[in-house]
């Protein structure tokens, strides 16, 4: 007979585990269905007697469902004999035809979790000992390493310093079940969870119903599986960690950049587990074993000088100069936007701090200052009246310029070479004119023709 106490006993001893200020609040991912309801019911039950736990329930309303709105009546209606707070936030999930609805409506779900969660707050879900077995089938139906088949662990970091817990992974369908109907537990039934079309439903309903009457404890002793994985992956992560710092570099373009030259030394196993921990230390998405294979490929069988450049996952990796980059796609597609007739004199006139947004990432800000021989960049005149200012960028790289660390002119192609700056960062440069002559390539270069007089005023243009 399952023993229903487990469940209390289980979450007392994760919000135990945690310190007081990393768990102010517990906000219960709340959808209604069974595993939910029981999760909701237990820590309603555990704040009547722990009276310094504060919990909050939220319902996603994801419009997928004609019964969606029954259900938000359902969990008011609940949240009231609970006696605890419940938000309902509607969510608009993305439909295409190549994309999951399963893995949309996961992504929508926890972006609207998050939107609710402030710093001290805990995500407690109800992910159980079954769920485990999904996930950790399918991971081996992917035919992912110890790291997708550690599966889910009972903690997990979220962005902002957030935590999630999962207080129930240990806990059986059966004890869930069994406590629901102890209590008396209404829930709702969603419709969608008999489609077998949904991978998830289609193991939960026909493959592990059949792996149970062969192996009745086989939830368990997969969890155990996930569990040792999970340990193991740790320890590699650990060592990774460590060897990977002979092979990165900092760099003014990117947050880390991998050495091909002494990466490339290093056996090949060593090499794909090197690139997967570079790239977790950039926070991008790892790569499938074939896009993985494909990209240490390119990257070391390209000619010198060739341009080297895959996208894989979300992942944009390139390489230039013997260095390796790899950047998050998406955000490569936000562009900056020229800024032509900026009255910078009478901007400067009411403030001396002028900011110009560019995009939905950048800002430029512009400071009147005094010359600095010691810091060109502070050596900008002040444009003059009859002068309009402008700020482009993928200027053509036979424009001239004349640095002022430069005796002679020379192109601005030239110029990114020689300052070895990465041809798909030279068209992000902001680059300042006075009417049509380049004055500025921010960051890097004052023109000589715009160069003030020492001990004048002058202004400094950066990027934030």
């Amino acid at each position: 007979m399952p023993n229903t106490a487990n469940i209390a006993q289980s979450i007392l001893h994760s919000i135990k585990e945690l310190s007081e200020a990393s768990c102010q609040r517990l906000i219960i991912a709340y959808s209604g269905g069974i595993d939910s309801e029981v999760l909701a019911h237990a820590v309603s039950e555990l704040t009547r007697v722990q009276a310094h736990l504060s919990a909050v329930l939220i319902h996603i309303h994801h419009g997928l469902s004609p019964d969606a709105d029954d259900w938000v009546k359902h969990c008011e209606s609940r949240a009231l004999a609970y006696n605890l707070p419940l938000i309902v936030k509607k969510v608009a999930v993305k439909q295409g035809a190549r994309l999951s609805i399963e893995s949309e409506a996961r992504r929508a779900r926890y972006q609207a979790l998050l939107s609710e969660m402030k710093l001290g707050d805990v995500l407690f879900t109800a992910h159980h000992q079954d769920d485990q077995l999904e996930t950790l089938l399918l991971a081996l139906k992917r035919g992912q390493g110890p790291k997708g088949l550690a599966s889910m662990g009972v903690t997990q970091p979220l962005d902002n310093g957030l935590l999630q817990l999962r207080p129930l992974l240990d806990i059986s369908r059966i004890e869930i079940e069994q406590y629901a109907k102890q209590y008396g537990l209404s829930n709702i039934e969603d419709d969608s969870n008999q489609d077998v079309r949904f991978d998830r439903n289609f193991l939960r309903l026909n493959v592990i119903p059949q792996l149970k009457q062969r192996w009745p404890a086989i939830a368990t002793t997969a969890c155990r599986s996930a569990e040792l994985c999970r340990e193991q992956q740790s320890l590699l992560d650990e060592v990774s960690e460590q060897k990977l710092l002979a092979h990165i570099q900092a760099s003014p373009f990117a947050k880390y950049v991998l050495n091909i030259n002494s990466f490339g030394l290093l056996p090949y196993a060593w090499q794909r587990q090197l690139f997967r921990t570079f790239l977790s230390k950039l926070d991008l998405p790892n790569l499938s074993k074939i896009q993985l294979d494909e990209t240490l490929e390119q990257l070391q069988t390209a000619k010198a000088g060739a341009k080297v450049e895959i996208k894989a996952s979300g992942v944009i990796v390139r390489r230039f100069n013997h260095q390796v980059y790899a950047h998050d796609y998406p955000q490569e597609l936000i562009k900056p936007d020229d800024i032509e007739a900026v009255n910078l004199l009478e901007l400067l006139a009411k403030s001396e701090r002028v900011e110009l947004k560019v995009n939905s990432l950048n800002t430029l800000i512009v400071e009147k200052t005094m010359t600095d021989e010691s810091d060109p960049l502070t050596q900008l005149r002040l444009p003059k009246l009859n002068e309009v200012v402008s700020i482009r960028f993928g200027v053509a790289g036979s424009t001239l310029c004349k640095p002022t660390f430069r005796d002679k002119s020379r192109s601005l192609k030239k110029l990114w070479q020689e300052l070895q700056v990465p041809p798909w960062e030279r068209s992000r440069v902001p680059l300042l004119f006075y009417n049509e002559q380049l004055v500025c390539a921010i960051g890097y270069w004052v023109d000589k023709v715009a160069q003030a007089d020492v001990e004048s005023q002058s202004i400094y243009v950066r990027q934030n």
